[in-house]
């Protein structure tokens, strides 16, 4: 739910370009973002000049949100495993 609060300044906002009743999507911050949501957030969030991707709202339900975005930046190494090189 976090990442769609960096798109839009409240769930009020949010459930506004969605036309949905503010308690619908308050409701995803405990349920999660329902899958069949997906194309529609991807779409008002482009209206508002913000890419969102698939694989971003699927990580965000994961709670893998900051994961993602680390390894997209470069920050993880390719696998995402931190474990050390060279041993046996």
């Amino acid at each position: 739910m976090e990442i769609l609060l960096n798109i839009w300044p409240s769930i009020s906002e949010l459930a506004k370009d969605l036309g949905e009743p503010y308690s619908t999507v308050q409701s995803w911050r405990h349920r999660g973002i329902p899958a069949r949501r997906y194309p529609q957030l991807i779409e008002v969030a482009k209206r508002r000049g913000a890419d969102l991707t698939y694989e971003e709202l699927v990580a965000a339900n994961r709670g893998e949100s900051a994961a993602l975005s680390a390894a997209s930046q470069g920050d993880a190494p390719a696998g995402g495993s931190l474990a050390s090189e060279g041993t046996t």
